[in-house]
């Protein structure tokens, strides 16, 4: 269920005035600390700039967190990895760098080329975006750094083609 924020407000501005219930980019733990959920983060910035739609099965290009479904054919699915914490930052902010890995299924290689290419430069073109929770910013992507190039993994059972890349993001905690 998606829930319109008022017009003005910082993350309404950048999601286009939509909150996708239970997706905002943190999760509650304790006396009001918030967890930075990095999936979830990567996946509204795909999202607010047009590279797919949220759990979507019926369109091209779905954005899925932690599970692929079988249909749509051409998807995105953002799966968390490994990263580090490294403290302090000399501002005093907690500098963290969560890892992701991004799977592109499509139903043609060239297709699958052309996305996750697209999805590269986007996130290497990533410069301290803010993270909202509500309406308030509680940290910054800093930037998105790519492992490596994206790796064809071959085909899946019903033949459409599966593409690969890890990064690790460094956020700025506020």
């Amino acid at each position: 269920m998606n829930k319109t924020l008022e017009k003005g407000n910082a993350f309404s501005i950048l999601t286009g005035g939509y909150v996708y219930e239970n997706v905002l980019p943190v999760e509650p733990s304790g006396d009001s600390f918030e967890t930075i959920v990095p999936t979830i983060v990567v996946s509204n910035l795909l999202v607010a700039n047009g590279y797919g739609v949220f759990k979507s099965l019926t369109s091209d290009w779905g954005i899925f967190i932690s599970e692929q479904p079988d249909s749509p054919d051409q998807c995105i699915t953002i799966y968390d990895s490994s990263g580090s914490n490294l403290g302090k930052g000399m501002s005093g902010d907690t500098l963290i760098r969560p890892g992701i890995q991004i799977r592109i299924r499509s139903k043609t290689y060239p297709d699958g080329i052309r996305k996750i290419g697209v999805i590269n430069s986007y996130l290497d073109n990533i410069s301290r975006s803010p993270i909202y929770s509500g309406p308030s910013v509680i940290g910054y992507v800093q930037n998105i750094t790519r492992l490596q190039d994206f790796l064809p993994l071959g085909r899946d059972q019903v033949r459409r083609f599966m593409f690969s890349c890890n990064y690790i993001l460094t956020i700025v905690r506020t």
